[in-house]
């Protein structure tokens, strides 16, 4: 069993969390001798270690190529940024960052275009970032936040994304209302929720991708 990657909190229960990539995290108390948890939750992590791969699939070992728009691309430096047949050319990681922005927020703009009027809300503004925990997000005050890395999805789960903080302008939780309302825009959102879990382990694999989240 591979060695946990450990963290402290003050509350009495230990945590533990297998993370995208494969590794462990530990969180527990201070001085705490977490060797017999870990021994008792051998086989649970084997099985949650299995899952992963099982779930990433024909993916695996495609970590120096960069997965955009759910397909696998080289990148190759140039003298401009462009999106060629299965190659993305570009001058600097900055710039390349700045073209998969403006990319995503073309798209926001049209699925908002198209669902704002429709459900009557009002959305305040848009925030791109390079979110570790999640695809996007609503703010109380109506700014929608997502996470750059969308860009590495197939257009339906981009889609579906957009589409369910949206909805958050509705129905701000998750509430049993706000998964019948988005159920009646995206039947699908239950594949697709199920799909996000791949992409993300393969977004979190990725080595271009944790580059891009740095800079």
């Amino acid at each position: 069993m591979q060695s946990p990657e450990r963290k402290y909190w003050k509350k009495k229960k230990i945590r533990l969390e297998i993370l995208p990539d494969g590794n462990l995290q530990v969180t527990a108390p201070p001085h705490c001798d977490i060797n017999p948890f870990l021994e008792q939750k051998r086989d649970w992590i084997q099985k949650k270690i299995q899952d992963l791969e099982c779930i990433a699939g024909g993916d695996r070992g495609r970590d120096d190529l960069l997965l955009f728009r759910g397909s696998w691309y080289r990148l190759t430096q140039g003298q401009t940024c462009a999106i060629l047949e299965d190659t993305i050319t570009y001058t600097t990681p900055s710039a390349l960052k700045e073209m998969l922005e403006e990319l995503l927020r073309q798209e926001i703009a049209e699925v908002s275009r198209e669902y704002v009027p429709r459900l009557g809300c009002s959305l305040r503004s848009v925030s791109i970032r390079t979110q570790r925990t999640r695809w996007g997000s609503c703010s109380g005050e109506g700014t929608l936040n997502f996470n750059l890395t969308l860009m590495a999805l197939p257009a339906p789960l981009r889609n579906y994304v957009i589409l369910h903080e949206i909805v958050h302008l509705v129905e701000r939780n998750h509430a049993p209302a706000f998964w019948k309302y988005l159920g009646t825009l995206c039947p699908d959102y239950r594949a697709h929720r199920k799909d996000l879990k791949k992409y993300w382990i393969l977004v979190e694999r990725n080595t271009i991708w944790r580059v891009l989240r740095k800079g």
